[in-house]
């Protein structure tokens, strides 16, 4: 990847039972754009993401149920991801981007 490709992240959640994470990880700097988008596809928050090599994260603030979020990498080598975190028993599942 250099610069350029846009990731999917499906399962987006922030409703009071879930609540995601977004982030790249890249073993270089790296810097995304990310868009979350609610279950109609309208945006409803944006980040700038970067890292020097690592990971760089961010929480959904807004409510949200059955969204998406959009990855677009503007320089480096990185892959997007997703942390969907049960709120009851704080188990996470990973979702990569595609």
């Amino acid at each position: 990847l250099d610069g350029q490709e846009t990731q999917h992240l499906l399962f987006i959640e922030n409703d009071g039972t879930y609540r995601t994470n977004l982030g790249i990880a890249a073993s270089a700097p790296a810097l995304a754009a990310v868009s979350v988008r609610d279950a109609s596809g309208h945006e409803i928050e944006s980040h700038l993401l970067g890292t020097d090599g690592g990971i760089a994260q961010v929480a959904v603030s807004s409510h949200v149920s059955g969204g998406r979020a959009v990855v677009r990498i503007l320089s480096g080598d990185a892959r997007g991801y997703a942390s969907l975190i049960d709120t009851r028993s704080g188990d996470a599942t990973f979702v990569a981007g595609r």
